[in-house]
């Protein structure tokens, strides 16, 4: 049995079928989580330092390389748009949800955050058909929320 795909949605179009062109290349860097912000507290005269169990995750950024390929430079153009029109969000905000096999690899489960599409519209060219860009998001929650049952997941 093959496993479904996974995958990242912005704002709930799938980057692997919702953009013409579009090619995912290698991992899209769904597993992680942001660092602990903040810090434990420091007590004078006590060794080392007593754990603050209310540390936040704070926000951090990931990656998904892809390529855009076309039959005309025209169409690359009007794809490369396309796809920065559907990751921009608004200024920028998006909701970002990751969609994973699930334990009987016959189904997905949704994990959601609030992201930020930071940068990745600008194309390196192989030819003028084709080209390779990094887009680059921020999980601003720092973690992912299962869509089923609200409960947040690392990674």
């Amino acid at each position: 049995m093959t496993s479904p795909t996974n995958t990242l949605l912005i704002d709930g179009k799938d980057l692997r079928t919702d953009f013409d062109g579009l090619r995912v290349v290698g991992d899209m860097n769904l597993f992680a989580s942001g660092n602990r912000r903040g810090q434990d507290d420091t007590v004078p005269g006590r060794r080392g330092q007593l754990g603050n169990p209310n540390l936040p995750f704070d926000a951090y950024p990931f990656s998904v390389t892809v390529d855009v390929e076309a039959e005309t430079q025209g169409q690359l153009y009007a794809r490369l748009a396309a796809l920065g029109d559907g990751v921009v969000g608004t200024n920028g905000l998006v909701t970002l949800t990751r969609r994973l096999a699930a334990p009987d690899d016959a189904s997905t489960i949704d994990y959601t955050a609030a992201g930020r599409f930071v940068l990745g519209t600008s194309l390196q060219l192989w030819n003028p058909f084709m080209g390779r860009t990094e887009l680059q998001f921020i999980n601003l929650d720092g973690a992912w929320r299962r869509n089923s049952d609200g409960v947040l997941c690392w990674p």
